[in-house]
């Protein structure tokens, strides 16, 4: 299940989780590589049940995106102990796929 971080308290919490890998998809409803990746990324907690999903709309928590520097949409961010392991900026869904291979 991805889960909505709809603060910044929220948003601060769920990247401070210890040990466990924790994905953030920073999007827009208005944007369409947004929407077009989103059921790719809905799937991911099923495939990866040990990490974390998350989605901040930068529109309603622009306090979290514009803590976590987001420029541009989609932008995927993974933490581990509140520490940014890696980025990606667009829709390229391969990429965040292999990146939780990666960091989980």
């Amino acid at each position: 299940m991805v889960n909505i971080l709809s603060t910044i308290e929220e948003y601060n919490e769920a990247i401070g989780q210890s040990d466990v890998l924790v994905v953030v998809d920073f999007h827009a409803t208005w944007c369409g590589p947004c929407v077009a990746v989103a059921p790719a990324y809905a799937e991911l907690p099923t495939e990866h049940p040990t990490a974390k999903f998350y989605k901040v709309d930068v529109d309603t928590n622009g306090d979290a995106s514009a803590a976590a520097g987001v420029n541009c949409m989609p932008t995927f961010k993974f933490f581990k102990n509140g520490e940014v392991l890696q980025t990606i900026e667009g829709a390229d869904i391969e990429a965040v796929k292999t990146a939780v291979t990666t960091h989980k």
